[in-house]
């Protein structure tokens, strides 16, 4: 039998001991003579010898899948993420490399450099949106996360990202963070099946991939393995999820083309945010004082 495939999902947090600001700059020091940069390099090397070439290791268009969790707080890591790209080939390793900025922040306004983001990943997701001042009813808070994934899909596509969407049956951790705490309840399965319909809508990429949060971590109340309270119910809902036929991206359906505007007061050419032209991608415009064009081949 095949072995049950696995990928690593880098903690960055607490492997490079994120600070009490919450930005990780790669180039400052974690301990003496070691910048953070530094120890990110030993760490890829570390998976790379010891993980990415086992069979059992998940692999997306036939290149091992590392997930990296909160991209989105690192800072100056272009040069590290050179030499890693040139470690990893040196080993003949092309590793799918997915990162984790999506967030209720504007993707257009936000402090992190797409373009930076384009030249060192394959893919971008979202852990977790759970956010205790976003809304937290079914309704408010799907709607939320379907404008969230519109807008990081659409600046995805400029950059030749794919879009790998995340998604959790509900969210409770109370018992770890305090009782005040605004929790998604998971409604009988149904925030989990109408998250998942949605995700799937967003799903960008030739080869489409989905995340769910979380198998087991019980702390925040996103987990799907047996319980006593909810038995194997997520399991089984997680499997008939995944096995339904549904028309996926890239499939031989009609190329329908979206236009997306965004106002061009938001997005600065010398930033880095949106390309004035992204040859071989989706095309993407960029004239003064009007609007961005991003067509899309998905109709949402």
């Amino acid at each position: 039998d095949d072995p049950l495939p696995f990928a690593i999902h880098y903690e960055s947090a607490a492997a490079l001991e994120k600070p009490a600001d919450g930005l990780m700059q790669f180039g400052a020091e974690v301990e003496p003579g070691v910048t953070r940069g530094e120890r990110f390099l030993a760490h890829m090397a570390y998976l790379a010898d010891t993980y990415l070439t086992r069979p059992g290791y998940f692999r997306h268009g036939g290149r091992p899948v590392i997930v990296f969790y909160l991209v989105r707080e690192w800072r100056d890591y272009g040069p590290y993420l050179e030499r890693f790209r040139e470690m990893m080939a040196e080993r003949g390793l092309d590793p799918y490399l997915v990162a984790d900025v999506v967030w209720w922040s504007e993707a257009v306004d936000a402090a992190w450099d797409w373009r930076t983001l384009g030249e060192h990943f394959d893919a971008v997701t979202g852990y977790s949106l759970y956010d205790p001042a976003q809304p937290t009813t079914m309704d408010g808070f799907l709607s939320g996360a379907d404008e969230v994934f519109r807008e990081y899909r659409n600046v995805a596509d400029a950059f030749g990202l794919d879009f790998a969407p995340s998604v959790l049956p509900g969210f409770d951790d109370r018992n770890l963070r305090g009782a005040e705490r605004p929790v998604i309840q998971r409604h009988g399965g149904e925030l989990y099946r109408r998250f998942w319909d949605l995700a799937e809508r967003h799903a960008g990429g030739e080869r489409q991939l989905l995340f769910v949060t979380s198998f087991n971590e019980w702390h925040e109340g996103t987990e799907l393995e047996p319980s006593a309270e909810h038995g194997t119910e997520y399991l089984m809902l997680t499997a008939s999820l995944k096995q339904r036929d549904r028309p996926r991206h890239g499939a031989g359906g009609p190329d329908v083309e979206r236009e997306v505007d965004y106002l061009a007061s938001r997005l600065d050419p010398d930033v880095g945010l949106i390309p004035e032209s992204t040859a071989g991608a989706r095309q993407v415009s960029l004239e003064g004082g009007e609007t961005v064009s991003v067509p899309l081949d998905r109709v949402f």
